[in-house]
């Protein structure tokens, strides 16, 4: 189990890959199942409550790393990866039923029962809010999960807010009638009975959730109410008909009503999937997951591995994820597998003889309380050749049902760094990150040369992050997310659903398709590679227009170019413009040559530190798109490559 941040591609081949990986998920859950009928002399856990593909639109929200990113797109391509692989390949018969969640417009823990309504305009639902569940139907998720908030839609009805599990309008309007969704509805638990309220009784309260399309309560609700409601004439017999069929059509192509001898999947052992395919997937899935954030003062990778040096090289470990283990696992701990990996035992174990790490922590936990052991801590750093400091909050701090309400670290964390700063040289100081939402740590972002993003890896965690400071792995993940100042949070209503600025309430905006903040460091997706490719292209699409009386008489030409920067030559694709493509070359080769590297969004403009390489085009010609990173050759050589 991991919380995975790499990039998805949306290539065939990547999708494919993905795919088998998260067929583990479902051959885990078949797994226990069967178990569970041995045991129980009954099914269960086949209908999996998951993926969470709801947007990340705020850093302070308490389940972001249980999502997946702030881009609908790619929330919707891990969703439909994720039902696709999961759900397996039988043409009969199901692995697992997955369950997107969580339908719609949901992302505050405070007060969600009763408390929460998210006011959205048809414009943000349909950019921002809903694309990512469309994926995942025509994906053929089994099942979606309404959720607890209510959603006002000022320009689509004038009634008031209404439970998302009583949208008729958006389950049976548009998931079914429009999307062509025919599966299960339930609801989150105790979502219908905590809407009730909005309604003269728990009968009618029942039937509008069965009225609207929800099939199944997650709860007592239903099964408390729902009858008297049919007797009352609230819902007819047609519609429990129809929530019925589709719960039990699950259950067939479950193989749940079948001998287990045809259906593959109920044939399963437990334990089955502690294997090593298993393990070496979450390896892979933790080392792409991590993020180079800075590199300039060219402290990584750590000397001595390969290669060992003369001398063992000392390391001093410093911070509350020093020996971390079920922390790195998320707040959802609802899966352990056999052995954790810490970064602790992963340096030692990846590193071997060449290493000497010595820990001392200086924070005992993420709230670090007391600063009793930070001079041992600086004692440790002062010693060691390199000092690495893993600090990061978990799911003390965020986690369902709680949101944060700042987005900085614990401030003795952030001490911690300062004291471990002062006792040694800043070119020998890592600071390592894990978290699932993102953090504000403006101090560092503006003081630390190397900070490395390494999220909640889960059981390979510390194995990933040692190969990566070591140089054997190049971290190759990008944010899914844009890390805020910490000022966000005075900026922006956490119950403010609107996505685009408005200065009337002060507002920036969420994510970075709309957001206006002027940021102080990091943004969506930095690139790096330690090792020097033989070539390393960025291919980028540009678009020129010559304008017209309007738009329809307007011309525009659309060209592919190839920059090559790791040499002198410069490929245009044939018919491509050398004049229009000629700015953003040469904005390439000046980040090249004074060693800060291109950072490449994984939407939007190029940036060099943080400024749009795109402006240095040509007049009349504008970057549309980063199509992809070409990157080939390998072998490590002494000399770092800074690129990004």
């Amino acid at each position: 189990r991991t919380t995975s941040r790499s990039a998805l591609s949306s290539s065939s081949a990547a999708s494919y890959v993905y795919k088998r990986q998260f067929m583990g998920i479902g051959f885990r859950a078949a797994a226990n199942a069967n178990a569970g009928r041995k045991l129980l002399s009954k099914g269960c856990g086949l209908s999996v409550y998951g993926p969470t593909i709801n947007l990340i639109r705020d850093p302070r929200w308490g389940r972001n790393q249980e999502s997946v990113s702030e881009d609908p797109f790619m929330n919707g391509m891990y969703g439909a990866a994720i039902v696709d692989g999961v759900q397996g390949d039988d043409p009969v018969y199901l692995q697992a039923a997955y369950t997107c969640k969580h339908f719609a417009a949901y992302s505050v823990e405070t007060d969600r029962l009763h408390g929460s309504t998210a006011v959205v305009s048809s414009q943000d639902l349909a950019e921002s809010y809903l694309p990512m569940f469309k994926a995942c139907i025509r994906s053929g998720s089994e099942q979606l999960m309404c959720s607890y908030n209510a959603i006002q839609s000022p320009n689509i009805s004038n009634a008031g807010a209404t439970g998302a599990c009583f949208r008729g309008d958006l389950i049976n309007g548009l998931l079914r009638d429009s999307w062509g969704f025919n599966g299960s509805m339930v609801s989150d638990c105790d979502a219908v009975k905590d809407q009730a309220y909005r309604y003269n009784s728990n009968q009618e309260a029942a039937a509008a959730g069965l009225n609207a399309g929800c099939d199944q309560d997650c709860g007592g609700f239903y099964g408390e109410y729902a009858l008297q409601a049919h007797e009352q004439g609230l819902v007819s017999s047609q519609v429990m008909t129809r929530a019925v069929q589709r719960i039990l059509l699950m259950r067939f192509r479950l193989g749940e009503f079948d001998h287990p001898g045809p259906v593959k999947y109920l044939n399963i052992p437990k334990g089955s999937s502690n294997s090593s395919a298993s393990a070496a997937s979450a390896l892979r899935a933790a080392r792409e997951s991590i993020v180079l954030l800075n590199n300039s003062a060219d402290v990584l990778p750590l000397p001595g591995i390969p290669t060992p040096n003369p001398k063992q090289l000392k390391i001093a470990l410093l911070g509350p994820f020093a020996d971390a283990t079920t922390q790195l696992m998320g707040a959802k701990n609802d899966y352990s597998p056999s052995r954790i990996v810490s970064p602790l035992q992963g340096l030692q174990q990846v590193g071997g003889d060449s290493l000497v790490v010595t820990m001392s922590k200086g924070c005992q936990d993420v709230a670090c309380k007391s600063t009793t052991n930070f001079k041992a801590a600086q004692a440790a750093a002062a010693a060691a050749d390199f000092t690495v400091v893993a600090v990061g909050i978990d799911s003390t701090v965020e986690r369902e049902g709680h949101d944060r309400s700042e987005v900085g670290l614990p401030p003795n964390q952030l001490k911690l760094v300062q004291d471990a700063m002062k006792a040694t040289a800043v070119k020998q100081l890592v600071v390592v990150l894990f978290n699932g939402g993102a953090l504000g740590v403006d101090w560092i972002q503006q003081n630390c040369p190397t900070v490395v993003e390494a999220f909640l890896g889960g059981q390979a965690a510390g194995t990933a992050l040692a190969q990566v400071l070591l140089g054997l792995v190049s971290p190759s993940g990008v944010l899914p997310y844009t890390v805020y100042p910490s000022s966000f949070v005075t900026k922006n209503s956490m119950t403010d659903f609107r996505m685009r600025p408005d200065k009337s309430i002060q507002s920036t905006g969420h994510t970075y398709t709309v957001q206006v903040l002027r940021l102080i460091g990091w943004r969506e997706g930095p690139l790096a590679v330690w090792v020097r490719p033989v070539l390393h292209q960025v291919q980028v699409q540009l678009v020129h227009s010559t304008p017209g009386q309007n738009e329809h008489q307007s011309a525009h030409t659309r060209c592919t170019y190839t920059c090559d920067v790791d040499g002198p030559d410069h490929q245009h694709r044939p018919g491509s413009s050398r004049q229009g493509c000629h700015g953003l070359r040469r904005s390439a080769h000046q980040a090249r040559r004074s060693s800060q590297g291109i950072v490449f969004p994984a939407q939007g403009f190029p940036r060099t530190r943080g400024v749009p390489i795109g402006g240095a085009l040509e007049p009349g010609w504008k970057l549309v798109r980063v199509l992809r990173i070409l990157q080939g050759g390998s072998g490590r050589t002494g000399k770092t490559d800074r690129t990004r």
